[in-house]
């Protein structure tokens, strides 16, 4: 510290360090706002990458949907000209078909939050035909599963087929009785 007598030149010394204190203490204030500016621009730009991201999925999430929704209304098409003498059965086949597929039209025109607001809506106003309807797209979903999967159908029937039981325990009885060898 500077030595002197002047009372005033005395005040400027000791009232130095606490100048540059502000001053360091500012130039740190505008250093923190420019990092949290750039932390927001940051975050920002994540943010808008993820909502894009989001919204791709989400846009190929619904054509996949429209094109099972499509692929359905064939089956039951199909399933519809499969069923000889039954033209009440191939009457409602056919109309859910329809139905399905303007459902497919709907979804590939229109973004998800409108078809959830949407089927919201419609839920509130017809609880029972919602409820319905979903019944009836599980059943539909249900027989195009299981007519899809004809092994698995297969080894079903296997199973509880008679003459396939009685097989299997002459086989089971013929090795027990040699402790599970054959000596052929």
């Amino acid at each position: 510290m500077i030595e002197t007598n002047d009372p005033i030149t005395a005040t400027r010394a000791e009232t130095k360090p606490e100048g540059d204190l502000v001053q360091t203490a500012r130039e740190a204030g505008a250093a923190a706002q420019e990092r949290l500016g750039d932390l927001r621009d940051a975050a920002l730009s994540g943010l808008d990458e993820a909502r894009s991201a989001a919204t791709e999925k989400a846009g190929e999430a619904k054509a996949q949907a429209a094109d099972e929704i499509s692929r359905t209304a064939r089956g039951l098409e199909a399933a519809a000209e499969q069923m000889e003498g039954s033209p009440l059965q191939q009457d409602l086949l056919r109309e859910a078909a329809d139905g399905l597929k303007q459902i497919a039209r709907a979804v590939e025109g229109k973004s998800i939050g409108t078809m959830a607001a949407e089927l919201t809506e419609f839920g509130r106003q017809n609880p029972v035909a919602y409820l319905g309807g979903a019944a009836l797209v599980g059943f539909a979903l249900a027989r195009f599963a299981r007519a899809s999967t004809p092994s698995e159908t297969d080894r079903a029937s296997r199973r509880f087929d008679p003459a396939a039981r009685s097989r299997l325990g002459a086989e089971s009885t013929s090795t027990s009785s040699t402790g599970g060898y054959d000596h052929g």
